[in-house]
């Protein structure tokens, strides 16, 4: 079994072996101090003759790192010597012959206190063992050192050498000033350069000179004071760019199913945005604003955003209600003009459901196809189609059919170039249909169908009731009709005067005397109730007022007793308090 200092012995050989592929370059000191630089820059170096013993003897140090008065450059003097590529095999089969006069009571000594020392740590509590992982020697810790070393050595190295062969070795080091040449630069932007206005240069993927259709989440600055409209003009500046697009605006639906169509964005909450621009992977934040110009007298920020996704083209759709009018109808049957232009459009839709304003339901089955005289359904207009109905509808009745439209964004990408400019408001953009309608003088056109006007509406003149003479015959007297017309003059029985027999008049005048007696009694009977009443509700008003008076002495007479009782128990406590002192 190999102990633990073969194996370490093995390795350190294994890795003097691979030193023989690797050198550092040193560079020699200048013969003189007085060279000057162009001219060590210019004048090549004679090479030397590498056969000469002592020639190689003064470069040795040279490739290999290290000093050579140490003990172990005896090693790295014996592989030097070697020829050939060293196996791995042959270092082993070395190793082992070395361990022959190694104590191997020491490796095992070395190899307990190890294990012993691990198995400690295990066992001690997580502080102990995060206190010794602070001690340790991290990775990291190593890899830096390891850096700073190489950078000690690279400027022992090159402590000699010029500004010009360290930066073809090292490169631009942070913090140097350079001088950068860019080709393709448009003269207006020398020609109308700001000193205070300090560019920035960077650097594009190759990916991400390509155009497409971006959708972002957008959110309306809390500062500005309109809101966005679909399909205005915006200048969005997203990574190193910024250009103008006509973003549209559209939120998911409740069942996540589309996207639904916005003509303005929320006022405080979020919403996707979808527009033509350059390819931008995802989680990238962006602003956007209206105008570039100096002056303005609003927040200029008109909206903040991060992208989503990126892709060919996107679906949004916005809703559409189309309406037609019958033209024949037969029982649950109907047909159906001017909904469709076209029997293609109308064939698309077969099988979609419509209803009527009155509200019955139905649906969409085969379009009209004009054939000449033996069309089916008649000899209907181009567009037409055939539709089932619930219960049968009525010529009167308004057909419509709701549906979703779908809306493209257009394909506008204006790079800003108003560096290129004298000044920023110089450099011409496309205007919102606002800015262009204010500037011109331009009315904002007026739609009659779209005006709100008072809805005037006929009265209703319903056909009188007529009844056929047999059926009002076979009525019974309770359900003939017994309306009679108005008439302009008085009927003869209205005219005529009625002259009364003696019993007649004696009977009349005995019922006359009759209800005048009534009448008085009932006269009297109401009077004295009246009175009654009146006597009754003052005999209540009086007990009431008893009620409240006795009810006030009563309380004043029981806070006047309370009163009393504290000003006695308050006497006796000072009387208390007096004889003690």
């Amino acid at each position: 079994m190999r102990t633990m200092k073969t194996i370490r012995t093995r390795m350190t050989i294994r890795r003097k072996v691979r030193m023989r592929t690797f050198f550092k370059i040193r560079r020699p000191k200048k013969a003189a101090e007085g060279i000057d630089r162009e001219d060590q820059l210019n004048v090549p170096t004679e090479v030397g003759n590498w056969s000469d013993n002592e020639a190689c003897e003064a470069i040795k140090d040279l490739f290999v790192t290290g000093d050579w008065s140490d003990p172990e450059a005896e090693d790295a003097e014996g592989l030097e010597n070697l020829e050939g590529p060293i196996d791995a095999e042959d270092a082993e089969i070395t190793v082992e012959g070395m361990d022959q006069d190694v104590d191997g009571a020491e490796g095992k000594e070395k190899l307990k206190k190890n294990f012993d020392a691990e198995y400690d740590a295990k066992k001690a509590g997580p502080e102990a063992r995060g206190a010794e992982e602070e001690n340790a020697t991290t990775y990291m810790d190593q890899v830096k050192k390891q850096m700073e070393i190489q950078a000690a050595l690279n400027e022992e190295a090159f402590a000699d050498a010029t500004i010009e062969e360290k930066l073809t070795h090292f490169g631009c080091s942070p913090g140097l000033y350079v001088r950068v040449e860019v080709d393709g630069i448009p003269c207006e932007f020398v020609k109308h350069f700001k000193r205070d206005m300090p560019c920035v240069l960077g650097a594009l993927l190759p990916s991400e000179h390509s155009l497409g259709m971006l959708q972002v989440r957008i959110k309306k600055h809390r500062w500005h004071s309109r809101i966005l409209k679909t399909n205005d003009p915006v200048i969005i500046s997203l990574g190193w760019r910024r250009f103008q697009t006509l973003p549209i605006f559209s939120i998911l639906d409740r069942n996540e199913t589309r996207m639904r169509f916005l003509k303005y964005t929320p006022e405080h909450m979020h919403c996707i945005a979808t527009f033509y621009g350059p390819v931008t992977m995802p989680n990238v934040g962006f602003c956007a604003f209206q105008r570039v110009g100096e002056k303005q007298a609003s927040f200029r920020i008109c909206a903040t955003g991060t992208v989503l996704e990126m892709a060919k083209a996107f679906s949004i759709v916005k809703k559409l209600k189309l309406t037609g009018t019958p033209y024949k109808i037969h029982r649950n049957t109907a047909f159906i003009k001017g909904m469709f232009s076209s029997s293609l459009e109308a064939a698309k839709f077969n099988g979609a459901a419509i209803k009527t304003v009155s509200g019955i339901r139905g649906q969409i089955k085969k379009p009209v196809i004009n054939t000449g005289a033996g069309s089916v359904g008649g000899a209907g207009p181009d567009g037409a189609f055939r539709a089932t109905f619930e219960d049968k509808i009525k010529m009167s009745d308004i057909v419509f059919l709701r549906t979703w439209s779908r809306v493209e964004p257009e394909k506008f990408y204006n790079p800003v170039t108003s560096l290129l400019e004298k000044t920023a408001s110089d450099w011409a953009s496309v205007r919102p249909i606002r800015d262009i309608r204010r500037q011109d003088q331009i009315p904002i056109p007026q739609r009659a169908d779209s005006q709100y006007r008072e809805i005037v509406r006929k009265p209703v003149k319903f056909a009188p009731m007529r009844l056929p003479k047999n059926l009002e015959a076979a009525l019974p007297f309770k359900s003939k009709p017994k309306l009679e017309v108005k008439r302009r003059n008085p009927t003869m029985e209205q005219r005529r005067k009625v002259v009364l027999e003696p019993e007649e008049r004696q009977t009349r005048k005995l019922l006359q005397i009759i209800n005048t007696v009534a009448n008085e009694r009932k006269a009297k009977r109401e009077e004295a109730e009246a009175r009654r009443k009146d006597k009754r509700n003052k005999k209540i008003a009086k007990e009431m007022e008893k009620f409240v008076i006795g009810n006030k002495e009563k309380r004043k007479a029981r806070y006047i007793a309370q009163a009393r009782e504290k000003a006695k128990r308050q006497r006796l406590a000072e009387r208390r308090q007096s004889s003690k002192d």
